[in-house]
Order: structure tokens, then C-alpha cells, then sequence
């Protein structure tokens, strides 16, 4: 996409353009994707997109531009600082000091991997059509190669490679009755009997009889790792990106760095170094190192995650978590890979000793708003004096955060979540990774719409 003159070049309009602080970010995105549907390959594309964005710092103000031709950098640049001379003085801005330069080899695509991937995908989906529980299925895959291109006014320049993507199934039984799974790993046809596995579970949940769901009433609610992954990302991880916290000055009041606020030993790291994982990168979005974050230390409040700017406004260090889903966005603050540690409670005890209770697998959708939250499993059992017993129709989990959070039980089950999607604002689907024992939580309202 750039080459060494067309870098030049673009540096050249940088430092005539005479501001405080410019960055550009290019992105080049090749993206493949298959789909099966009633019983016949529907669909299979190929894309190539390419764009980028400026950002400039001026006038204690800034302005961020996007554009999809390369062409008009130079013109986007001059409307960008346009901008900012128009703009009332903020004064929140905060302009990098260190000059990082990282360059990635670009990732080999070979066009010819496509057709053998739709060859063995096309295969599985007509063995899972045959299956007597199948009475719709659809099958997608998707895989997508970005390169970043970062460079600024003090002389960065950073070049990294990211591939993601993965395969979808949904399959509609007899009863009319819809299930779906996803594996977040684009390489996954080339492991089928880990799909086929994936697939035997998806099947094993189609062909379960369930019970209705249980009467609305208070519960103790032991919650898997995948779950319980996604209750503490959604409801304490967002709390805690800075951006967040200046649009709520009441939860600013209740989480102060260096505060216990929980009584429990409850530890939370964000750590995007973690090597190969679908939330990792070295750089993030404004070319901030990125670095291993300890959010909550044993019930302590010991950092944000931050940006630039938002450090800059708490006068705070950088984290490293400022993140964009594609060029046409600004980075905000994100989390990466979400660390819940474990500790040394055993699930089967705590099992053993819940006399009517729910277990809850998976999850299905969830929302939070403020300090409440809902969530909805995608599997629910019944607890009855120590034992799992019944499957019941998954119902909301429902509840006021603060209130739950004091009584809640964490164990020694740690699991990774590699095929989590987190989605804040406009901003949907960005790549990351959740990792969490099963958590229990006491009092909980069950039931609802």
C-alpha cells in the first residue's frame, strides 16, 4: 500500500501542515468469507479495502478525519486543522514525547488456501445437514488480514499485522427452536476435528429437552467461565476505561485509584502483551506501547485504562488502550485481553453445598446501564441439594452490580475465552479475550423478558 517515497512524502506534508501534533493511520484490509445455506454454497467473496485517518492536535483542540483515497491525505490533513482553529479551546489534548519504530513483515495470503478451505468447509456443512436433529443449518466463515501503518510528527512509524476471524454455525432444529455457536480462530479448518467437536456440542443442545424456565424469584446463581467472563468485562471491566469514567461523575466518586472497593480478594488485569492472542498487539491505536494493566488488586482500584487523552485529563500515564474497529472510527478506550484471577474455591464444593440453586453456561446476549445488568445464558440447569439435575429454558440474570459484587464467590476453574467480541458505542465487534473461573453470585433475581 505505501511504499519508502510515498512515507516520505506523506512526513513532507506533515511538517508543512505547522501544528502541534499530527498522526496517521492506514489500514489495508483483505478479507475472505464462504457461506453455506440450504444445503448449497450461497455465497464466496473476496474483499480488498483500504483507507486510513488523520488526527491532528492543535489550538488545544483536535480533529479527527478519515478518507478511502489515498490521494487526498494531504487535502484531509489541511480540513483537519481547518478544524481545530474553529473549535473552542479545550485544553485536553496530550501529545506523545517517545518516537517508536516497528515494523511488521506483512502476512503471505495465498489465494489458492481459499478454495481448499471451501472444500473442506463444504464437506463438513453437508455431513452436519445430514444430521436428523438439522432441520436448517448455516455455516459462515470469515477471515480478514489487516495491516496498520502509524507514523506521526515527532517521527514514529509502526507497522503491524493482524489476522482474525473464524467460523459460525447455526443450525435450527425440529422444534423450530435456533442454536448457534462461533470459534474466533480463522486457521480452524485446518484442525476439522476440533470443529467437528464444536459441532457434536451445538447438536448435543439442539437435541436437549428442557423444562420451562424457573419462577421468577432470588436465587444463588453459579455462573461457568465464559459467563462469568463476560458479567465482569461488561459490568466492572467498562466501569473502568477512563473515557467512561468522565462521562459519569458519580461512579468517578465511588472509584478512586488506590481505594479498596471491594472487600473480596477480587484481582482484574487488562494485559494486551500477552503473545498470540486475538486481543494482543504491541502498539495500540494512537502508538502507545502497549503494556500489562492491573485494574483491581485484591479489591484495591490500582489503575484506569487509558488513552492519550484521557491520562492526559487525570494526569495519569498512558496504558496503551486506545483502539479502533476500522479507519473511518477514533481510537477510544478498550479493553484487550481480560484477566480474572483465580482463586483457590472449588466449584464442586461449592456445588455441594447450594441447596436450590442455577447453573449458567454460555452466554447469549447481555447489556449493562449504569450500576444494572442482564444477561442471558445460553444454557441453564437447575442446582437441587448438591447436584446439577434438570436443564430448564435459559431465563435474564438480572441485578444491581455494586450490590452483587460484595457477595460473590471466585475459583480455581481459570478458562480462556478466545472468541470474545466486545462492543462500545458505534464501535462493534472489536477483537478480545476473556479469561475467568466460575464465579457465584448470591441473591439474584431470575426471570423476565
Amino acid at each position: 500500500m505505501l511504499d519508502g517515497v510515498s512515507i516520505s512524502k506523506l512526513n513532507n506534508q506533515i511538517s508543512m501542515l505547522q501544528v502541534e501534533h499530527v498522526d496517521v493511520r492506514l489500514e489495508e484490509i483483505q478479507t475472505e468469507a464462504l457461506a453455506f445455506r440450504n444445503k448449497t454454497l450461497e455465497n464466496m467473496t473476496f474483499s480488498y479495502d483500504v483507507g486510513g485517518a488523520v488526527r491532528v492536535l492543535n489550538n488545544n483542540n483536535q480533529a479527527f478525519c478519515s478518507f478511502n483515497n489515498m490521494s487526498e491525505i494531504g487535502n484531509v490533513l489541511k480540513v483537519a486543522k481547518e478544524i481545530t482553529a474553529k473549535l473552542d479551546s479545550r485544553n485536553n489534548i496530550n501529545i506523545p514525547k517517545n518516537v517508536d519504530v516497528y515494523c511488521e513483515q506483512d502476512k503471505k495470503k495465498n489465494a489458492k488456501d481459499f478454495f481448499k478451505i471451501k472444500d473442506v468447509l463444504e464437506k463438513y456443512y453437508k455431513e452436519l445437514m445430514m444430521n436428523p436433529v438439522v432441520k436448517n443449518g448455516f455455516v459462515l466463515y470469515v477471515n480478514s488480514y489487516t495491516k496498520k501503518t502509524f507514523i506521526n510528527s515527532i517521527g514514529s512509524k509502526i507497522i503491524q499485522n493482524f489476522q482474525d476471524g473464524g467460523v459460525h454455525l447455526n443450525i435450527t432444529n425440529n422444534n423450530n427452536e435456533n442454536f448457534d455457536i462461533s470459534i474466533k480462530d480463522p486457521k480452524i479448518y485446518l484442525n476439522i476435528n476440533r470443529l467437528k467437536e464444536q459441532g457434536r456440542i451445538l447438536l448435543e443442545r439442539a437435541s436437549r429437552k428442557v423444562v420451562d424456565s424457573v419462577q421468577p424469584d432470588n436465587y444463588t446463581v453459579l455462573l461457568d467461565p465464559i459467563i462469568a467472563g463476560v458479567f465482569i468485562h461488561e459490568t466492572f471491566g467498562h466501569i473502568c476505561e477512563a473515557d467512561n469514567l468522565l462521562a459519569n461523575m458519580r461512579l468517578q466518586k465511588f472509584f478512586k485509584i488506590n481505594d479498596k472497593i471491594l472487600d473480596n480478594q477480587l484481582t482484574i488485569i487488562d494485559d494486551p502483551t500477552i503473545p498470540g492472542f486475538r486481543g494482543s498487539y504491541r502498539y495500540d491505536d494512537e502508538g502507545c506501547r502497549s503494556q500489562r494493566t492491573v485494574i483491581l488488586d485484591k479489591g484495591i482500584l490500582r489503575n484506569y485504562l487509558h488513552s492519550f487523552n484521557t491520562s492526559h485529563i487525570f494526569k495519569h500515564k498512558p496504558t496503551g488502550n486506545a483502539r479502533s474497529v476500522y479507519y473511518t472510527y477514533p481510537p477510544i478506550v478498550r479493553m484487550s485481553n481480560f484477566v480474572v484471577e483465580s482463586q483457590p474455591n472449588q466449584v464442586e464444593e461449592t456445588i455441594k453445598n447450594i441447596k436450590k440453586g442455577i447453573y449458567a453456561c454460555g452466554v447469549q446476549s447481555g447489556q449493562t446501564r449504569l450500576n444494572t445488568f442482564s444477561f442471558l445464558p445460553k444454557d441453564m440447569y437447575l442446582i437441587e441439594d448438591g447436584q446439577i439435575t434438570t436443564p430448564i429454558k435459559p431465563t435474564y440474570i438480572s441485578g444491581d452490580f455494586f450490590e452483587t459484587i460484595k457477595s460473590i464467590t471466585v475459583h480455581d476453574d481459570f478458562m480462556w475465552n478466545m472468541n470474545g467480541v466486545c462492543h462500545k458505542g458505534l464501535q462493534k465487534s472489536l477483537p478480545i479475550v476473556i479469561g475467568c473461573p466460575s464465579i457465584k453470585l448470591e441473591n439474584i433475581f431470575l426471570g423476565g423478558e
